[in-house]
């Protein structure tokens, strides 16, 4: 039978536990929660007054009051909802799992996974260590470094990335910018400039209404890039190995190809009464495709 208890202010939930921690903590809270990982073994304390309950390998607690900080093993998955209320998780070596109806969120110094969902807030995750699914109805995403899969979507803000593996992120509104990413990136928004640091795997860079910079790493793979109102500006090692197809839907007064690459072959334009101007070459005797599109502005490919 299972039995609920309601725990003093400050209390450690220790002696309820079994000998050996839960494999899972589950934490439903009214407001503002603050979750941080002790060493391995370490009994497990709330600061408010919270009700728990105790399930085969899962361990229940129902926070009674906001703004509570509870202290966990950092061998435990996490599972947190908030009403609403800003959550943060801190220290944890296990997979997180987040819901919050409307609040910020911040993770630092997580090695398993992450799954995090808020209906309204930002996001902001330093160090991670595990592949993360981090996604926000509307708000700004930062994330400082991670070294696994990541992916990001935001219904309306700017997405800021340090370092990462893998990356696709989207939003219906805002600027993306990563500094650096080693493996395959996928970005997208409706309303923003894209700016791409250093890339050492393939691209797809899109944007309704912006203009997008990258900055590509010798060994780039096949890539795409497509804004439908800005400009395009690739750096790109003198001695990279690459082929370029690159097409401007409005050619002439408003929109041309500058290159610093003299294997760079100009088509087209109002001289040859047509409004699409197409330049291609094959760099340092080609490899992979990249492909550029832009309706309107300046397509420049520049030496790093």
């Amino acid at each position: 039978m299972l039995v609920w208890k309601t725990i003093p202010l400050v209390v450690c939930l220790g002696c309820v536990l079994p000998a050996e921690p839960p494999a899972r903590i589950v934490i439903q809270s009214p407001g503002a929660v603050a979750v941080v990982g002790g060493a391995p073994g370490a009994k497990i304390s709330c600061s408010v007054a919270a009700r728990i309950r105790r399930e085969p390998g899962v361990l229940r607690i129902e926070v009674l009051r906001p703004d509570a900080t509870i202290q966990v093993p950092r061998v435990t998955a996490i599972s947190i909802n908030a009403a609403r209320g800003a959550v943060s998780v801190t220290g944890v070596e296990a997979p997180v799992q987040v819901e919050s109806a409307g609040g910020s969120l911040t993770f630092d110094r997580i090695t398993g996974s992450i799954e995090a969902r808020t209906g309204g807030g930002p996001i902001t995750a330093d160090r991670l260590l595990g592949d993360a699914v981090i996604e926000t109805a509307g708000g700004e995403v930062r994330v400082g470094e991670t070294s696994g899969r990541l992916r990001i979507a935001s219904g309306g803000g700017n997405v800021s990335v340090g370092r990462a593996g893998e990356l696709a992120a989207t939003t219906r509104g805002g600027c993306v910018e990563v500094e650096r990413a080693s493996g395959p990136v996928s970005v997208h928004t409706l309303g923003g400039a894209i700016r791409l640091g250093s890339i050492s795997g393939a691209v797809q860079a899109s944007t309704a209404l912006g203009g997008i910079v990258a900055g590509l790493l010798e060994g780039a793979e096949s890539s795409v890039f497509d804004t439908g109102s800005g400009d395009i500006t690739l750096l790109l090692p003198s001695t990279m190995q690459v082929t370029i197809q690159a097409r401007n839907e409005l050619a002439g007064r408003i929109g041309w190809v500058v290159s610093d690459f003299p294997e760079m072959d100009v088509m087209g334009g109002r001289w040859f009464g047509g409004r699409v101007l197409m330049a291609r070459g094959s760099l340092n005797g080609g490899g992979p495709l990249l492909r550029l599109s832009a309706s309107g502005g300046v397509i420049r490919l520049l030496r790093k």
